[in-house]
């Protein structure tokens, strides 16, 4: 499990770059693409992206802290949206979950596969990206 909290660590994570590429448009759209503006809210609302990996276990994640865990599980439970995000090859899953009154949010990112995070996830509405 991989927790990212500024949008320039997506280039870290273990994905292809056309599923980063279309995470980070995801990521961007509601500032109208601004980078260095999606950036400035994410350090101001302390808004995280976590990628759960194909090695990590189902249930609960270990390595991050109770709070963080619990958001990661709401925004599993309860998200507001979920983007398919798909290069062919790959396809991943991506729910937002807003967790603050000013905006902040908690991203959820995993493969589409057969793991207790996916199946969860794919018991809401998809929006294909």
């Amino acid at each position: 499990m991989k927790l990212i909290n500024q949008l320039h660590q997506l280039s870290t994570l273990n994905i292809s770059d056309v599923i980063k590429t279309k995470i980070q448009e995801c990521l961007v759209e509601p500032f109208e693409g601004d980078v260095d503006c999606t950036e400035e809210f994410w350090l101001e609302t302390k808004t995280f992206l976590v990628l759960i990996e194909d090695g990590d276990v189902d249930g609960s994640p270990d390595d991050v802290s109770e709070s963080v865990a619990s958001l990661i599980q709401d925004a599993v439970d309860n998200p507001e949206f979920v983007f398919l995000i798909d290069d062919d090859n790959s396809p991943y899953l991506l729910a937002v979950m807003i967790v603050s009154n000013d905006g902040g949010g908690c991203y959820v990112l995993t493969r589409n596969n057969d793991s207790m995070w996916a199946q969860l996830l794919n018991r809401h509405e998809l929006i294909l990206k």
